[in-house]
């Protein structure tokens, strides 16, 4: 028997049960409405037999007849055409709870799904009187093969890593997305490399799959990936759906090109060296223009790997090397640290903190010695440059011409374009700027006005960092914007990645007693950031997000 003869006997049936119940006048609007729509419920396709829906349902409440559009289900109400005694039929909105009993009694069991609440369990009787009867349109379920759901998750696994998303964030999202598709597997990150185990660790006939992938940033297509995932634990975007759409988001160019990229280490060193290193404007401009260097060759070392292997050395080195020989007019700390800003590992530093707290050892401790080898690297090269004009002008000054800093009124101007900048590093897009503007005004301003009453850095970080945790999660309240994107930018204006680095150089050239302690000052002011976002976390959400798989740190 064809599918759409079984569909014509079952709606057969269904018309007999409800119009015995119906008096004369109820029958004749019946009648005439439903000869208004003879065809089936539902049509097959010869293809994949996948039921596609019209007019789905016929519901008799009292004494009108409701016809339930395929795009009328909402949450809360139900979009009807309700026919009239005369045959006439108009729109109205029904609410759940209002539908008679006989109403769900009648529903077509091959096109609606009934679903129940009880929230009453001692009286089975009085639990159903009192539920609130939710009725779902049983949409078009599309069979997918288990290697398309693998799939799925690989792909979404490494636009994770890719694009910027914290190791202990990586797992939960891909173990919720994998109970979604009812795809059993188990997953491993480290820096470098994602692991994935499917068919779960006591299988025998488990499958793992090794992908190799190099975490970078662009909080525009994480963020892009990240309504990929929550559509699809929503239902609204089906499996096939979700491939193509990541495969678009893998294959688009990157957020901000070459000359976005130069621009935003430009702007970024001369912010920088005015708002977070009290430079004069003598050096805020040098900064500028060696953060134009710096960017250039950043550019150049993503296009040429055989340059990347010594572009940390060669670019601090060489910022090193001009600052220092303008030692007549500029303060050589200053300029130097604002010029090499955005290469700083201080956001480094507090995720591999943070993923530590996480009990993710493994790829903390990798992120961890990481950053702190690279705040060698960079000290190393502008101890290089620094030394090399030492030995050209042996008469120089090491430290420069340090001049006052600007008013501190003309930070308020200022700090929006070193947030722009900021977040233009992070491949953000101009959509996401205002909630990291505001993200990084929190965070400066705590911290500024902190300062001046609380001698210790790490309390006054870590209240900031529990501030911009409690926006960026009721951000995601309000705007859906993930709380990665804003904490992305207000955290590098509390990372110590600047005392690192200095620590680092001073240390080398030995002329600072205290310097082989700036490894445990950094993981000091980290851990104090990180606690200071997990506590807004536990605040906002105290039993987990568990029906949201939105990135945060």
């Amino acid at each position: 028997m064809s599918s759409s003869s079984q569909t014509s006997e079952s709606l057969s049936e269904e018309q007999n049960f409800y119009t015995m119940n119906m008096s004369s006048e109820d029958t004749l609007a019946h009648s005439a409405a439903v000869s208004r729509i003879q065809s089936p419920t539902a049509t097959y396709s010869q293809q994949n037999s996948i039921p596609k829906l019209d007019r789905n349902l016929t519901l008799t409440d009292s004494s009108s007849t409701y016809y339930v559009n395929a795009s009328g289900k909402n949450e809360n109400d139900l979009e009807i055409e309700v026919a009239d005694a005369n045959g006439k039929s108009r729109s109205a909105l029904k609410k759940l709870y209002r539908l008679s009993q006989q109403a769900f009694q009648t529903m077509s069991p091959e096109v609606w799904n009934k679903r129940s609440k009880i929230n009453d369990t001692s009286n089975a009787q009085n639990a159903m009187n009192d539920a609130h009867i939710q009725i779902e349109l049983a949409t078009p379920t599309y069979q997918y093969s288990t290697e398309d759901k693998k799939k799925l998750i690989a792909l979404m696994s490494q636009c994770l890593v890719r694009y910027g998303c914290p190791s202990h964030r990586i797992e939960s999202s891909l173990d919720q997305t994998a109970r979604f598709l009812s795809v059993d597997a188990a997953f491993s990150y480290v820096p470098g490399q994602m692991m994935i185990s499917f068919g779960g660790v006591a299988m025998i006939d488990s499958q793992t799959v090794l992908i190799k992938v190099h975490q970078g940033y662009d909080i525009k297509k994480l963020a892009d990936v990240d309504d990929v995932a929550n559509a699809l634990c929503r239902s609204e975007l089906h499996v096939g759906d979700c491939l193509l759409k990541l495969e678009e988001i893998v294959n688009s160019p990157p957020t901000w090109g070459s000359y976005g990229t130069i621009v935003a280490f430009t702007m970024c060193s001369f912010t920088a060296c005015l708002v977070m290193f009290g430079g004069s404007w003598t050096d805020s401009a040098v900064a500028g223009v060696l953060g134009f260097l710096v960017g250039a060759l950043n550019v150049m070392a993503s296009q040429h790997s055989v340059y990347s292997n010594v572009f940390e050395v060669s670019a601090s080195a060489a910022v090193a090397l001009i600052s220092r020989s303008l030692f007549q007019w500029v303060c050589f700390s200053k300029v130097a640290i604002s010029a090499v800003i955005v290469l700083l590992p201080g956001y480094s530093m507090t995720v591999a903190v943070m993923e530590l707290s996480a009990r993710q050892i493994a790829a903390g401790t990798i992120r961890f010695v990481y950053s702190v080898i690279y705040a060698f690297i960079l000290g190393y090269g502008l101890q290089i440059g620094s030394s090399l004009y030492g030995t050209i002008n042996p008469n120089s000054d090491s430290t420069g011409h340090c001049m006052p800093g600007v008013s501190e009124w003309i930070y308020i101007p200022f700090l929006p374009f070193l947030a722009i900048s900021i977040a233009m590093t992070f491949g953000a897009s101009a959509k996401q700027w205002p909630s990291m503007i505001c993200c990084s005004i929190i965070a400066f301003v705590i911290v500024f006005f902190l300062n001046k009453v609380i001698s210790d850095y790490q309390i006054a970080a870590s209240i900031s960092a529990f501030a911009i945790g409690l926006y960026a999660n009721l951000a995601l309240k309000v705007t859906k914007t993930p709380p990665l994107v804003p904490l992305s930018c207000g955290i590098t204006l509390l990372v110590p990645g600047g005392i690192g680095v200095r620590g680092a150089y001073h240390l080398l050239m030995d002329d600072d007693p205290d310097g082989s302690a700036f490894a445990l000052h950094m993981v000091v002011v980290a851990l104090g950031i990180a606690v200071g976002l997990f506590a807004s976390t536990m605040i906002i959400y105290p039993r987990s997000k568990r029906r949201s798989i939105y990135v945060s740190m």
